[in-house]
This record gives structure tokens, sequence and C-alpha cells, in this order.
């Protein structure tokens, strides 16, 4: 081969080398995206990944709610309410296992002796602290007024009485109580309030006919002796009390 073939040989293969650098040169695009397509395939999968946890959390407190909803104060109030109305309809008390009308020798075998009270409308009271109870008896040793100072009251306002019992018959006032009271038949249920209090201080349960002074000729005659007697040991050892209303 010549010098002259040998120059035109080396001009040829050159021109093909830079035109190949120049093709490459002139397409930049296509090389860019054939590097970038997994990044925007993976950036694209990311938000379902991350939103789906995040809708889960959001939705389990709504769930949980409504599976187990928490009963409000007022409910528990007014259901107590409701429980109070049922039981004073026979004379009794809450947490008291006898009532109007039944011996309070009968509660005196169950609790024993009480701490002795005042005699207030022709009733002796005694108290029970320990039952957060209050007992009046008549002069045949009839209970005719059952009162509870259980705890559980003070979360009863007049608002939970009336939504269950409506208005009440009558509203009174006495040493610095306001008395709202409902009539169940031949007994009285009476809500206490102490002075401007929002809540219930306690609760009575009465019956009229024995808070009367007639009763004490109705004294079974086996009793008559024992209640002479311990009416007059009552009145040489009662101690001072402050009064419960």
């Amino acid at each position: 081969m010549t010098k002259k073939s040998l120059g035109i040989s080396a001009l040829i293969l050159g021109s093909s080398a830079v035109l190949a650098g120049c093709g490459i040169a002139s397409h930049p695009t296509a090389a860019l995206s054939r590097t970038s397509q997994p990044q925007t395939s993976a950036s694209a999968s990311t938000p379902p990944t991350t939103s789906t946890p995040t809708g889960a959390a959001a939705s389990t407190p709504t769930t949980a709610a409504a599976q187990s909803p928490t009963p409000s104060k007022s409910t528990s109030a007014q259901s107590l309410v409701r429980e109070w109305a049922k039981v004073s309809l026979v004379g009794k008390a809450l947490g008291i296992p006898y009532g109007d009308q039944q011996s309070y020798y009968a509660l005196e075998k169950v609790w024993g002796q009480g701490t002795n009270g005042p005699d207030v409308n022709h009733l002796h009271y005694v108290s029970y602290g320990a039952h957060n109870a209050v007992v009046g008896f008549n002069e045949g040793v009839q209970l005719a007024d059952v009162r509870s100072y259980n705890p559980d009251l003070h979360q009863i306002t007049l608002s939970d009485i009336e939504a269950v019992l409506g208005k009440p018959d009558s509203v009174s006032h006495s040493a610095g109580s306001v008395l709202y009271t409902y009539n169940q038949g031949p007994y009285r249920l009476l809500w206490v309030f102490s002075g401007s209090a929002s809540t219930v201080a306690h609760v009575d349960v009465q019956w009229p006919k024995g808070m009367v002074a007639p009763m004490a000729a109705e004294i079974p005659p086996h009793q008559a002796a024992r209640w002479s007697t311990s009416q007059q040991t009552a009145t040489r050892s009662r101690p001072q009390r402050r009064r419960w209303r």
C-alpha cells in the first residue's frame, strides 16, 4: 500500500470516530432517560406505602370508640334515680335492709345498735355511720323515715332527677336545705340538697302516716316495756350530735 492510500484510510477512520462521538453528544436526553427511569418508578410507588399506615391509624380510635362507648355521668346518675324511685314505692331505701312500716328491731338484729340521735316529729332517730344511714321510728317502733347518705348520691343533680321523675310534687326548705318531694303512694321520696350545692346530699323515704302521734297507741303490748326502758336510757345517755338536716 502506498503512503497516499494509508493517509486516506486514517482520515476515514478518524472521521467515523468523530461522527460517533457527535451522535452521543447530540442526544443526551436518551441517555439520561435510561439512567433516571428506575428512580422515577421508585418514587411513584412510595406514596401508597406511606399512606396506608396513616389511614389505618386514623381509623382505629373511631372504630374502638364506636365499639365501646363510655356512659356519661348523667346516664349513671339517672339510672340511680330510677332505682331509688322503684324501691321507694315499697317504702325502702337503697342500702338499708328494712324500710318504712317494718320494725326497727328487725334492723337492729342485722346492724346492731346505732347511735342515738334527736327526737323530731314524733320519731326517734338512730344513725349508722358505717352504713351511711339514719333511720327514724315511732313509738310503735315502726320505721317511718329511712335516709341514705351514700356518697354515690353526690353525682345526682336536680336535672337528673327531673329528667326521670318530672317536676317534684312540692319544694320546701328546712335548716338551710332544699327538699324536692315526690309522692310515691303512701310514701314520700325526698331529694335533699344542702344549701346552694348542685348535687344531692341525702335521700329520705318517709311514711307520713307513721310520723303522727297517734301511732303510739299501736305499740304492741309485749314491746311496750322495752320501748319505755330504751327511751329512758336514750334520754340519759344520748350524745350531743349535730342535726342531720
